[in-house]
């Protein structure tokens, strides 16, 4: 049974290593498609996409996420998830626009036509306006032929049912699988709802209409956004279709001309009836509103009003140009000044001096507003004061008391302070002084002090006054922090602020006490243009002149996790070493492992937790010991790993518990359970898209125990939805352990197939 069972472990492992290879291009499988890729023949492309869209060719099993401007071949399956919209450029000469939850397969004409389309529509919403070739479209059992000129929309129902609405020009229908053949031909005066095996044509009345617009964008920030519906004319029924193709419907009065309903983001559709007669159809698209962050000039900053300066906010894909906004006032109730611009970023020179307020409206390409988030305050000064020069910061252990004449405090635990920062880059809490420092600036009478965890100071930890040239800042946790300082005359007259300040103060290096002062510098980091602390003004001017399309990149902050949960089969040999049993062999397949990883991903750091656990059957395979029963075991292991942000080396600490053997009688022993702790450390490689390796070595201490472990997993994604995927792949165990109790020395060889969900 255990040579099967490794058969067929080896089997997986070399069928996982071909597909690698195939997927890194060092070789060619004949049926993957890699090697079919030269007959695909161009079609068009993805002129506008919003959130998540996916496509997948004819020899392709999995999805892949598609971009904006990528190219889209025959035979190509498109797929929008919810809440996402997709515009392809077909032949260049058609727009099509898919709503969300909406799949076709672009295919070649039938006739072997260059100038026509055929489409095959599985479901959702697609439409488009002005056709640009006579297309063909397959629904169920229909057939759609659409001469070019031609605006219609097509959606689905449940039951395989389909609606299609013609606005410009005409259709013919054609059933294809009932055996009584169904023509019909709807104008833009109709609307048809082609069933299985029936259609069904209602008519579009005149006197019912919409005062709204055929279509609406709404960008919103809450889960639900109230909508107002308004229409003239006598209607019985107000239909809804939501995203999930669930249909409601609201009974009217007579008198009644308007409802207003909260709608969660996605497409909704709706239509007036009344009788026999119907309305057209109005659709509102509910999309959560992207969040435009303003880079610069920062809250608060100072500008000199005789000179130009440039406003810079982060780009958004699916926006084709901004507004950028200045008023008087915090509410934007009174516009002072407004321009709009398809970079993201305007050059300005201030007409006037006071205080001022600005941010960004976006404009996506079908002329529908994204509102700002937020606002940044600006002052426009004549003639400020220079910004000050920054000196190194300095942290001063906190006193015992406040008398001047004071002891300080030395670190607590400076060996404990080392291993925790070793393995963590974190440093304990300790109550400090940190001293802020800069040199004087001619004309102040005082300066104004901000100090943040955000590069953006949005809402800084400490906003300050002082008449010294230092600050002395009493802080117990330790990490990155931002400063900058500005000076000030007195009389109402500002200064510039000076660049933005990167300070670890987890980076801490001691140094011998001086006279009276024991001084601890702290490592001062220079801002850099593409790092994360942002742009400033002549940076920003800096990238302008440098990249001339328009493009700033500057990241804010993120929060993110990913996880992963596995099953494990598989096979382990262990082979002991003691003095009263001389030699230990016991072995067997691996009934059950279950393994969850866990990565937290922040600004500037990540965190991972780590977890497997299994109960296990083991039996002594070369039967030296007859009297000796099967023994069972548990065997786990948590950890906790920390690394800078976009690194693939882990550091962190790891509690495990294993078994050791010990005697019980002549001829038999038991496995007994031991629990180990020490340090650890992972290595991640991504191998080319889908493959991930980790590679892990631990060194662990406890009940007289020492073990130094290896392993190794290789696996491979398969996307199952947006944010759900299947992990295939294999895991390899290596441990050598040294157990004094049981005078005890263990070899260990696992190795696992693993099934899990990556999300």
């Amino acid at each position: 049974m255990d040579r099967y069972l490794a058969g067929i472990v080896l089997f997986v492992l070399t069928l996982c290593s071909l597909f690698l290879l195939d997927d890194l291009k060092i070789i060619s499988l004949p049926f993957t498609l890699n090697s079919k890729q030269e007959r695909r023949e161009l079609v068009g492309r993805v002129s506008f996409l919003h959130n998540r869209v996916k496509r997948r060719s004819a020899d392709e099993f999995l999805w892949t996420s598609t971009q904006t401007n990528e190219d889209v071949y025959f035979y190509d399956s498109i797929l929008t998830l919810s809440e996402s919209k997709v515009t392809l450029d077909l032949q260049g000469k058609s727009k099509i626009d898919l709503s969300e939850n909406t799949l076709i397969v672009i295919e070649p004409s039938q006739n072997n036509k260059s100038n026509e389309l055929r489409l095959k529509f599985k479901r959702g919403s697609l439409n488009t306006h002005d056709l640009g070739e006579p297309t063909q479209i397959q629904a169920g059992n229909w057939e759609l032929k659409l001469e070019e000129g031609t605006d219609f929309l097509l959606r689905s129902s449940n039951n395989e049912t389909f609606e299609l609405e013609v606005q410009k020009g005409s259709a013919q229908i054609t059933s294809s699988g009932t055996e009584n053949v169904l023509e019909k031909t709807i104008t833009s005066k109709e609307i048809i709802i082609l069933k299985p095996t029936s259609a069904e044509k209602i008519e579009i009345s005149k006197n019912l209409d919409w005062e709204n617009p055929a279509f609406r964008r709404i960008y919103t920030r809450e889960d639900k956004t109230p909508v107002p519906l308004n229409w003239n004319g006598r209607a019985s029924t107000l239909l809804h279709t939501q995203k999930s193709n669930t249909e409601s419907a609201f009974e009217l009065t007579d008198m009644q001309r308007s409802q207003k309903l909260d709608l969660e983001p996605g497409t909704h559709f709706f239509r007036l009836k009344d009788e026999d007669v119907t309305s057209k159809l109005s659709i509102v698209e509910v999309n959560r509103a992207p969040t435009i962050h303003l880079y610069a000039p920062l809250p608060r900053d100072r500008t000199d009003q005789s000179k130009s300066f440039i406003f810079s906010w982060k780009p958004i894909s699916q926006l084709a140009r901004y507004r950028l906004e200045i008023a008087k006032d915090p509410e934007f109730k009174s516009i002072y000044k407004h321009f709009e611009t398809t970079h993201n970023y305007l050059e300005y020179k201030a007409e006037d001096i006071g205080r001022y307020y600005w941010h960004v409206v976006g404009i996506d390409k079908d002329g529908f507003e994204v509102t700002p988030t937020y606002s940044n305050e600006i002052i426009f000064v004549k003639d400020p004061l220079s910004a000050p020069e920054i000196e190194s910061p300095i942290r001063e252990p906190a006193e015992e008391n406040n008398d001047e004449e004071t002891a300080y405090l030395l670190p607590k635990s400076f060996f404990l302070y080392s291993f925790i920062n070793l393995f963590l880059s974190v440093a304990y809490a300790e109550d400090a002084v940190i001293l802020f420092e800069w040199k004087p600036v001619s004309g102040a009478a005082n300066y104004s002090l901000e100090i943040d965890d955000d590069p953006y100071f949005q809402s800084p930890e400490v906003i300050t006054t002082t008449k010294n040239v230092f600050y002395q800042w009493t802080r117990s946790a330790k990490g990155i922090y931002f400063w900058r300082v500005a000076g000030n005359s007195g009389q109402g007259h500002y200064g510039l602020f000076s660049s933005v300040q990167k300070t670890d103060l987890s980076k801490i290096k001691s140094q011998k006490k001086r006279g009276k002062d024991f001084e601890v510098y702290i490592k001062n980091l220079e801002a850099e243009k593409s790092g994360d602390i942002p742009p400033s003004a002549s940076q920003v001017s800096e990238a302008v002149s440098e990249n001339h399309s328009g493009i700033i990149n500057a990241t804010p902050p993120v929060t993110n996790y990913t996880g992963y949960f596995a099953y494990g089969a598989g096979y382990g040999h262990y082979l002991m070493k003691t003095d009263e049993l001389e030699q230990v062999t016991v072995a067997g397949p691996e009934a059950a492992r279950f393994t969850f990883d866990m990565n937290f991903h922040y600004q500037r750091y990540s965190i991972k937790f780590k977890g497997d656990g299994s109960f296990n059957t083991w039996k002594d395979p070369d039967r030296k010991y007859p009297f000796q029963e099967e023994q069972q075991t548990f065997t786990g292991s948590a950890s906790v790993l920390y690394t800078p942000h976009a690194r693939e080396l882990w550091t962190g600490l790891r509690v495990a518990q294993i078994f050791a053997p010990y005697r019980l009688g002549l001829e038999s022993f038991e496995l007994r359970s031991v629990y180990l702790l020490g340090p650890t450390l992972q290595w991640d490689t991504h191998l080319g898209t889908l493959w991930l390796n980790q590679l892990s070595t631990s060194l662990l201490f406890g009940e007289g125990a020492r073990v130094l472990e290896v392993g190794n997993t290789v696996r491979r994604n398969f996307s199952l939805s947006d944010n759900t995927s299947l992990s295939l792949g294999l895991a390899s165990n290596l441990n050598f352990s040294s157990l004094e109790e049981s005078k005890s020395l263990s070899y260990a060889a696992q190795v696992l197939l693993l099934i899990g969900f990556e999300w």
